[in-house]
């Protein structure tokens, strides 16, 4: 092989700063665009931000999503008082001594988020030097306080305390609960009303009566701070029947070259003119990446909403089948480009605040002719078959894909049951209702 040294000419993409920096920009969500701005003005002193754009409230939203969305707020109840906060209050109503009460804030300070003791008894009487009547007797001091259920150590214990606060109680429900739970769990109600002489509609209501309890009393006190979604387009409807897609472009307007900054910077000359161009740029650059950034998601957003037209207009208008390469064909973009100017990106319409990613939906061909149905539709459907079926005897998921099939859709019943779990829809034996 002969060494030496040649020439080649040869193709390829780099993507610069200001490429990287647009699609960036592209993917965040609009908090997390505030927050780079932000970091960016920080960095940047001739980035000049307007005064209503720093005064808006959501310029110091940050972009942190609770992890738990089965948080709920409490009604009337102020955001500053904790779970704590609530038993120490009732813990200073009661008239013990200060020793007792020394115990039972010991006691509060071991209970979880979710209203839970999470100290056995036998360490908390050890530690506190008590007998071990003396520590029930602290527990139940405890456990008699609101919310019900709080201080107990397991979830079946959480709802017994709850159910011996109602005011008529019912001591089947109490037997079941210490009893039998797994049965309840598995709706056996065969196995249940076997066991205790009763029928099958008297399970039924003790099962209603379990599912208006909460298993997490603490939770209703949870601290999580509010988590402000920021519309990025809004679609309305004008008088001629037309979607209108508006950019609500507040961060452009906000962003600007420091002038005076600028003058002194380019009047030093040297090294300092050189940073000011340099700053200068980058401060453009930045400009044209937000500029490009609003100008792709509206009309992304233009594409989505003419085709979903329908569902966004119409009371009872479904979802049509769309994907991103569809929208991708009709922008003249790469797939991924789409992917980015809708993920995270919310749009104000008349059907409310929804993001544009729920505005896709993959499609299945129907049977007999070309269309095709989008598989929201299809969930749809899915919903009103079980809420219009014989609750005594509700439809297999056999008798669902025949139900299917005569609306020209072949599915099958492993499809169908991928669609329940997603819905929370039970399986049919599950389902059954026993009516008095």
């Amino acid at each position: 092989m002969e060494m030496g040294l040649f020439q080649q000419q040869t193709t390829s993409l780099v993507m610069t700063h200001e490429l990287k920096q647009a699609i960036q920009l592209l993917s965040y969500s609009t908090i997390d665009v505030r927050d780079f701005i932000k970091e960016q003005a920080l960095e940047n002193p001739l980035i000049e931000l307007s005064e209503t754009y720093i005064s808006n409230p959501l310029f110091h939203q940050t972009s942190k999503i609770s992890s738990d969305a089965k948080h709920r707020a409490l009604e009337n109840h102020s955001a500053n008082r904790s779970l704590r906060d609530v038993l120490i209050e009732q813990a200073s109503y009661m008239e013990n001594e200060e020793k007792d009460r020394s115990h039972l804030i010991y006691l509060i300070d071991s209970i979880n988020e979710d209203g839970y003791l999470t100290i056995p008894m036998e360490e908390f009487c050890r530690e506190r030097e008590l007998s071990m009547n003396q520590g029930l007797t602290y527990l139940q001091m405890l456990q008699d306080m609101e919310p019900a259920g709080v201080g107990a150590q397991d979830s079946k214990e959480c709802l017994l305390l709850q159910l011996r606060r109602a005011t008529n109680r019912c001591e089947l429900t109490e037997q079941m609960v210490a009893n039998h739970m797994e049965w309840l769990a598995s709706k056996n109600w065969k196995a249940l009303a076997t066991h205790y002489e009763v029928e099958a509609s008297e399970i039924q209501r003790v099962h209603d009566l379990i599912l208006r309890l909460d298993p997490y009393p603490g939770r209703m006190y949870s601290q999580e701070l509010p988590h402000y979604v920021v519309p990025d387009v809004s679609i309305t409807v004008n008088e001629e029947g037309e979607l209108i897609v508006h950019v609500i472009d507040e961060l452009l307007g906000g962003i600007k070259v420091n002038q005076v900054y600028k003058q002194q910077l380019l009047k030093s000359g040297g090294d300092h003119a050189t940073y000011a161009k340099q700053k200068i740029q980058e401060t453009e650059w930045l400009i044209q990446s937000l500029a490009q950034r609003q100008r792709t998601i509206k009309q992304a957003a233009e594409v989505i909403a003419n085709h979903q037209y329908a569902f966004l207009v119409e009371k009872r208008g479904i979802l049509n089948p769309l994907t991103l390469r569809e929208v991708a064909l009709v922008m003249g973009v790469h797939e991924s480009t789409v992917s980015r100017a809708t993920a995270y990106k919310y749009a104000q319409t008349p059907k409310g605040l929804l993001e544009l990613k729920s505005l896709f939906s993959a499609g299945l061909a129907t049977s007999g002719n070309d269309s095709s149905v989008s598989k929201q539709t299809l969930k749809t459907w899915l919903q009103e078959f079980v809420a219009s079926e014989e609750k005594l005897r509700p439809l297999s998921d056999q008798e669902l894909v025949q139900l299917y099939k005569n609306k020209g859709v072949d599915l099958s019943r492993r499809v169908i049951a991928k669609y329940r779990g997603e819905l929370g829809i039970h399986s049919s034996m599950k389902r059954k209702r026993y009516e008095n």
